[in-house]
């Protein structure tokens, strides 16, 4: 039955390819859907065996092999056809590779049984098409082998133009970040199985082993390569291998003699790298360079390693000094063809630690250096240099520069979202047990030294530092600001604000309002602080002076009305003076004000711009002429009452 069945459909095959003519393209989806229906029924009724003999023949012989070849792929890539007859597999090869189709031809590999392939012949046709991925594939699936992938890779990328070299390379860089992840290549496939010989290592420690194996006196080849391909991208790679928590005793093991290849690449300075050969290919810029610093010092703080001295002063000044400018073809990691673009994308290739990054691991090489390892003197000047102001600050209290540290806290405290940092240092300095008495006494006048930065930064918070740590020497406070009048104002302007304010309620997280802190503390609002308020606002603010006057009575009469008198206030002038009961002169005041008003109000009304500045409100048509009407009478009307009050 099954050979009558064949035959039938075979004769049938053969008249359909036999009516269309060789050079008739007309027909051609007729063909496409004979093609798909005979695929799909010989899988169905499980004639393989006729599928891909005679029926494959029949195609051949009509030319139309190409048709039945792309028949296949949607059942390989269903998983329903998992293996092809040699013959099968080396015409789909060779049929994809000539339409430049070679994703493909990988896919399919990928979908298919390993184990049921002629393993030899997938393994020369990948070789002989490029077929990079696949290849990694049949070796990692098949042998379990995930060195000669790494291999093949290499010897590629010296053998192709620097385009396919590029593609190769960063190919990869996402295979050996897959391995090192445990995740199967290329990605998206679910992870690697899990290997029950806890004596051999696992993929990744495998793949390091053989990046950083020294084959002769130039250094590891494949880390070299690596580096000068992409040395941002393959620091990342590398440094997934030890992320892993608890780390595996084998990754361990490989951290010092890693760090001791990367040494060797790039040297302790940057004339003894042995990266900088003629080929601009197979150098390190000094940007590399540091970027390898950077990652060195990652296993020395995780304790992973040990470096001379002489790597480890280079790698501390990297980290303090400015990074280098780089070129944007160093921030690439992404295929020519866009396969794998979306795992390493610019943004994340940026360099690879910010300011505050370096600042932080400084931060921690510091605090487990051992005695004399970290020059402080040298790297706090450089810190500095670099507005590394916390990194400065910690250096200058290890040196019980307490002042130094101040400073370097209120540098910080100028750039935007830190202008905290100063008053959380003198709040933590001045809390009890930090300091010895003597200790705040010196510290103290620290900080009257610097008061003009602190009320510059924020004078609210200054307030609450004098309130809160120094309320008896508010004299001396008010002395330190003598010389920045203004800043003085500021000062004094924000206790008198809340010194008569009765709030005592709590603000975020239960911190007291500043009013609760003023009227609970040793503070004193004085008579000579008032009147120093009305000088400055005399000076500064003149329109509030006699809101002050009025709001308070705790100033000396005579001196302040001198003050208004010497800064021409008349309104602060006569109100003192209808305090100290002489009526006529505060009159005199009032009607030298109006006056005054008076003269100002005329200049105004007969500047020669001004009917031109009227017409011109007049005729724009956003301004109701009604109200500018109505302005005009108005004015004129309290132009009059003055004329006539003042001439009573």
């Amino acid at each position: 039955m099954t050979s009558f069945l064949s035959d039938f459909i075979l004769k049938i095959v053969q008249q359909l390819l036999g009516s269309v003519h060789p050079g008739d393209e007309s027909r051609v989806t007729e063909l496409r859907a004979l093609g798909a229906a005979i695929v799909k029924f010989c899988i169905s009724i499980e004639l393989a065996q006729l599928l891909f003999g005679e029926m494959f023949q029949l195609f051949e012989a009509y030319n139309r092999m190409a048709i039945f070849l792309e028949a296949l792929e949607p059942y390989i890539l269903d998983d329903v056809l998992t293996s092809l007859p040699p013959e099968i597999m080396q015409h789909l090869v060779e049929h994809y590779s000539s339409k430049g189709e070679v994703a493909r031809i990988e896919a399919c590999v990928f979908h298919m049984n390993i184990y049921s392939l002629d393993f030899n012949q997938v393994v020369r046709l990948c070789k002989t098409y490029k077929l990079y991925s696949a290849l990694a594939d049949v070796f990692t699936r098949g042998l379990n082998d995930f060195v000669t992938p790494l291999e093949y890779l290499l010897e590629g990328m010296g053998s192709v133009d620097p385009p396919e070299a590029s593609e190769l390379g960063y190919k990869m860089l996402l295979y050996l970040r897959c391995c090192f992840r445990g995740e199967c290549f290329p990605p998206g496939r679910g992870n690697l199985p899990v290997s029950g010989d806890d004596e051999k290592p696992p993929p990744g420690v495998q793949l390091l082993q053989q990046l950083i194996q020294v084959p002769n006196d130039n250094g590891p080849m494949a880390l070299r390569k690596l580096l000068a391909f992409a040395t941002v991208a393959t620091l990342r790679v590398l440094e997934d291998v030890f992320q892993e928590e608890p780390i595996n005793p084998f990754v361990s093991s490989l951290a010092q003699p890693l760090s001791d290849s990367l040494v060797a690449l790039i040297g302790s300075r940057p004339e003894q790298s042995q990266m900088q050969t003629s080929s601009t290919h197979d150098s390190l810029t000094l940007y590399d360079r540091g970027m390898v610093m950077e990652f060195i010092s990652l296993f020395v703080i995780r304790g992973f390693i040990r470096i001379p001295e002489d790597i480890y002063q280079n790698m501390v000044s990297q980290l303090v000094s400015p990074a280098p400018k780089i070129g944007a073809e160093s921030l690439e990691f992404q295929t020519a063809s866009g396969d794998y673009k979306d795992d390493y994308s610019r943004e994340d290739n940026k360099v690879p630690l910010t300011p505050a990054s370096r600042e932080q691991r400084l931060m921690d090489l510091f605090h487990m250096s051992s005695d004399g390892q970290f020059q402080v003197d040298r790297v706090l000047q450089l810190a500095k240099r670099a507005e590394f102001y916390t990194l400065g600050a910690a250096l200058s209290m290890h040196k019980e520069d307490y002042e130094g540290a101040l400073q370097c806290h209120i540098q910080k405290g100028k750039l935007k979202g830190h202008e905290e940092s100063p008053f959380s240092f003198i709040d933590k300095m001045m809390s009890a047990g930090v300091l010895n008495e003597y200790g705040r006494r010196q510290f103290k006048n620290v900080v009257l030294q610097v008061l003009p930065s602190l009320v510059e930064t924020d004078s609210e918070l200054t307030i609450r530092l004098i309130v809160q740590h120094f309320p008896a020497d508010n004299d001396q406070v008010l002395s330190a600001l003598e010389a920045h009048s203004n800043l003085q104002l500021l000062y004094v302007k924000g206790i008198m604000n809340n010194a008569s304010n009765d709030d005592d309620d709590y603000g975020k997280e239960g911190v007291a309002s500043l009013a609760a802190l003023i009227q609970k503390s040793d503070l004193l609002v004085t008579e000579e602080m008032c009147e120093l308020y009305v000088k400055l606002l005399c000076k500064f603010e003149p329109s509030n002076v006699f809101f002050f006057l009025v709001s308070s009575d705790n100033y000396g009469l005579e001196h302040c009305l001198k003050l208004c008198e010497q800064h021409g206030i008349p309104d602060g002038s006569s109100y003192l003076l209808e305090r100290m009961g002489d009526l006529v002169q505060a009159l005199d005041r009032i009607l030298d004000g109006l006056s005054q008003a008076l003269k100002d109000l005329n200049e105004l009304l007969f500047l020669p711009c001004a009917p031109v500045a009227l017409a011109r409100i007049k005729k724009d048509k956003f301004v109701d002429a009604q109200e500018v009407q109505e302005g005009e009478e108005d004015i004129q009307e309290a132009y009059e009452a003055i004329q006539n009050y003042c001439h009573a």
